[in-house]
């Protein structure tokens, strides 16, 4: 009988290389490290070496209700990110910064009913009142949407178990002996504590803030929020916290500063994605580096592939390289952002109620370069920083910078009031990925190269 093709080819350990004298496991990470070497060529991406692995990440799969007038059931995939410290970045301002702590939407959203092969039966931008966005793998995301009504999607899972006091503004208490009283307050019941993310009405004006501390020693309803508000919080402000979001700019800074801090600073890459037409532009034009395409946005007249189905691509379109990481944050479709900015017809600046509020954040050069450095004026104390909030560039070049992935920048001066992008889509190449920015859509603007994702 002929003898089978073995699946890997392990050579025998060099002479010396194994200690027979003690104990076998003391030689396992020797053994594990020969097999991943030879593993890491026959995984369908010969560019990724599992002898360099990132850590693995905690996944979770929800099933819940929205909160439409017959409620659907959604399944929705989220990544933990862990708490952790930035690293790795020229920039001074840039490290040491505290991130993460959410967990976020694994792949671009999709609708509740969302296939391989569908869309999902709804209508992209007008859904239906109280309709939640799901976020599952192998689908057609969730294009074709505005800002407000991706927003209202992501918030709208849970029903009204999502918002506190089922979205119904509440008075703040005043937590008269803290030491920031710009931050601090008292929620009115524990029961409130819905989320990270929280709307506080102060002077007509609604301010959008993350929650960084809840709960303390003595007071169960104590909150803390970043960045503090224009004046101390008093009854006469309310509070909205919300659990499911639309990703904000200080969650998309952590995903990409996870990726320096453990994965480019170690000479690793950052994540690649569909961003030639069904693959990353450094791979070869073949299956293995290819995701699977989206048929309700296949091909064109010269590409075979445009859109793909989410987390369809190989590992290195994930955050980690790894299954368990968040995936297409470079390219496939460009995904909104819970951040807006203003233009007078001059300059741009972050606009009214976000963090920063105010600030001027034009980039230097010309619409379209690629960035050579981020936003940094906030020097971090404790890990706090208005850095990560904003998330916009302020270097600019042709060519751009590899500490930023070579990657690109789009704006508008026109005045009006945009809404930003993140990633990237399937053509956009070199100039796509997890650092890349685009300010030149209104909230309303609906294309088939943009999604959006979620986080909590």
């Amino acid at each position: 009988m002929a003898m089978a093709t073995p699946k890997f080819n392990l050579e025998k350990p060099a002479a010396g290389d194994l200690d027979w004298d003690v104990p076998l496991n003391r030689n396992f990470d020797q053994i594990d490290s020969a097999l991943i070497n030879v593993m890491g060529s026959q995984i369908g991406d010969p560019t990724y070496d599992l002898n360099l692995r990132s850590p693995a990440l905690l996944n979770r799969v929800l099933r819940i209700k929205d909160g439409a007038s017959t409620p659907n059931d959604l399944e929705i995939h989220q990544v933990w990110i862990p708490f952790f410290r930035s690293a790795g970045f020229s920039q001074p301002n840039l490290n040491g910064l505290l991130l993460g702590g959410f967990w976020v939407d694994k792949y671009q959203a999709c609708q509740p009913l969302a296939t391989a092969t569908s869309r999902g039966g709804l209508t992209p931008n007008s859904p239906g009142a109280g309709v939640g966005a799901a976020c599952k793998p192998h689908v057609v995301p969730w294009t074709d949407v505005s800002w407000n009504t991706a927003r209202a999607a992501l918030e709208n899972r849970g029903g009204a178990a999502n918002k506190s006091a089922s979205g119904t503004p509440t008075p703040c208490t005043m937590y008269a002996t803290g030491d920031h009283p710009k931050a601090e307050f008292l929620v009115d019941s524990v029961d409130h504590l819905v989320g990270r993310h929280v709307e506080i009405v102060q002077g007509g004006t609604t301010y959008f803030r993350r929650i960084i501390k809840a709960g303390k020693f003595g007071e169960a309803k104590y909150v803390r929020v970043f960045p503090e508000l224009p004046a101390t919080i008093t009854t006469d402000d309310t509070y909205t916290i919300i659990g499911h979001h639309m990703i904000t700019p200080y969650e998309w800074f952590s995903l990409a500063a996870w990726a320096m801090t453990f994965r480019y600073r170690h000479g690793l890459q950052y994540p690649k994605g569909n961003n030639d037409y069904g693959k990353d532009i450094g791979d070869p034009r073949a299956i293995e580096y290819e995701g699977l395409t989206d048929p309700v946005l296949a091909g064109d007249e010269t590409h075979e592939k445009r859109r793909c189905l989410t987390g369809s691509g190989p590992l290195s379109w994930s955050l980690n390289g790894r299954a368990d990481g968040v995936w297409d944050l470079n390219g496939n479709v460009w995904e909104w952002n819970f951040q807006q900015i203003v233009s007078d017809g001059v300059n741009l600046s972050i606009a009214p109620g976000y963090p920063g509020a105010g600030t001027i954040v034009t980039p230097p050069g010309t619409s379209g370069q690629r960035i050579t450095a981020m936003y940094d004026a906030d020097a971090p104390v404790d890990g706090l920083s208005l850095n990560p909030d904003i998330c916009l560039p302020t270097g600019m070049s042709s060519g751009g910078s590899a500490e930023f992935g070579n990657d690109g920048c789009w704006w508008n001066l026109d005045a009006a009031t945009y809404a930003a992008d993140r990633g990237g889509r399937w053509s956009y190449g070199l100039s796509g990925g997890v650092w890349a920015v685009i300010l030149t859509d209104v909230p309303t603007n609906t294309v088939n190269y943009r999604g959006f994702r979620g986080a909590f």
